[in-house]
């Protein structure tokens, strides 16, 4: 990675409006169609943002936070590592940009340990991305080859309830608002296993696929 590359970390409702503009001019690298209006929107969720300048110019940028919250079947308040969006121009990608900004982001609210237990979940773009979350871990859900369990289906309602989303318990899809979010301008081989996962998944719709996984290990009961 370039040493010339600056990451720093914001609060996403501080943005100027000209850094806005830049993150926008991101947005409409890595997507067609790029809804600016989901992007801003998203900061009324997750509350940071880390951005990557080389030469002062943003080449990439995520979306995310962590919280500490009651989750169904623990007695004691779990962290939820919560990622949003991320974009890296395309010259840029490769470098490893996307994890590193993705857990800045997260970690800025304190709570993120990554030695100690967490939830990492997001909503998935597309298949590339639940595909990097699903090698990092051993029990992401969903899966193509694991039922979703009743502890699941209390999951995600909580978790669409973090994101202030609606999520189909029975296949994890984020029902979207009517339009799209955009169309990643990305080549990936997609599954016949991830075929199924994005089966009900209407990109034009704006959805999405919630997906979650345990760091470092899941808790016991977690895929029976």
């Amino acid at each position: 990675m370039s040493g010339d590359l600056e990451i720093a970390t914001y609060p996403g409702k501080a943005l100027s409006d000209v850094v806005q503009n830049e993150l926008f001019e991101v947005f409409d690298a890595a997507y067609d169609q790029a809804n600016h209006a989901y992007l801003v929107a998203s900061f009324d969720v997750l509350r940071w943002i880390s951005i990557a300048r080389d030469n002062g110019h943003v080449v990439g940028f995520a979306i995310g936070d962590a919280r500490k919250v009651n989750l169904p079947r623990f007695q004691k308040p779990q962290v939820v590592a919560m990622a949003g969006i991320c974009c890296i121009r395309d010259n840029y990608r490769r470098r490893g940009l996307f994890i590193m900004l993705s857990f800045a982001s997260m970690a800025a609210s304190g709570e993120l340990n990554v030695n100690q237990p967490y939830l990492f979940c997001g909503r998935m773009a597309h298949s590339a991305s639940y595909q990097a979350m699903a090698r990092s871990a051993n029990n992401t859900v969903p899966a193509a080859n694991q039922a979703i369990s009743p502890w699941h289906r209390e999951m995600v309602a909580r978790l669409a309830e973090l994101f202030r989303v609606d999520v189909d318990p029975d296949t994890c899809r984020v029902i979207g608002k009517g339009k799209p979010v955009g169309y990643p301008r990305l080549e990936y081989h997609s599954t016949e296993e991830d075929d199924q996962l994005f089966a009900t998944v209407d990109r034009d719709n704006g959805d999405s696929l919630l997906a979650m996984s345990w760091r470092p290990e899941a808790p016991a009961g977690w895929l029976e």
